[in-house]
């Protein structure tokens, strides 16, 4: 029997790669991760912590990385309400989200200049905890950051776009880890 591997399946940019807008102050940006329960058995996911936000960028770094400790820190674990406290079961071929909201929820214009010019990187990062059909407890931890799309478009010659905004893997190796 194969066990369940919880993994990120897709992530969701913010509404046109928006990150600021100067018209609208009280707009807060998100992001969107997907996990999908891969295997033949269940998963119950046990607990969670997330976290967007920008970091400053490492100097010198090429491609840009951000300037996260190498040990990860999260912050205090939130079972949040979607998660039961005896766990929250998935079959296998579960799909499910983790939304993400911009810590703090607003940028303000120096800030997103930050971003925008390289000198902070904008990452979303974090864990689930999880146990698998046979009760071995799992751990998924991810790290992704956002590119801007700069220069020209370059297409495959289907016409598939290699370079579009959004995020990729990225971060320090201790926080992209599946056990």
């Amino acid at each position: 029997m194969q066990r369940a591997w919880v993994l990120v399946k897709r992530i969701g940019n913010p509404d046109g790669g928006v990150w600021y807008a100067k018209d609208r102050p009280e707009y807060s940006p998100g992001m969107v991760f997907e996990f999908y329960v891969y295997g033949k058995t269940p998963a119950r996911v046990m607990a969670s912590q997330f976290v967007l936000r920008p970091v400053t960028a490492k100097k010198a770094a090429k491609p840009p990385e951000p300037d996260l400790p190498a040990v990860p820190k999260y912050g205090q674990i939130v079972i949040g309400p979607e998660i039961p406290a005896e766990g929250r079961l998935l079959p296998p071929d579960a799909e499910f989200q983790v939304r993400l909201r911009l810590d703090p929820p607003t940028m303000t214009e120096k800030e997103w200049e930050k971003l925008r010019d390289g000198e902070t990187i904008m990452c979303a990062y974090g864990f689930i905890k999880y146990k698998d059909a046979f009760g071995w407890r799992r751990k998924t931890s991810v790290c992704y950051i956002y590119e801007f799309k700069w220069g020209g478009v370059i297409t495959a010659p289907d016409g598939t776009v290699l370079n579009p905004p959004g995020f990729r893997v990225g971060g320090p190796t201790k926080y992209n880890r599946a056990t």
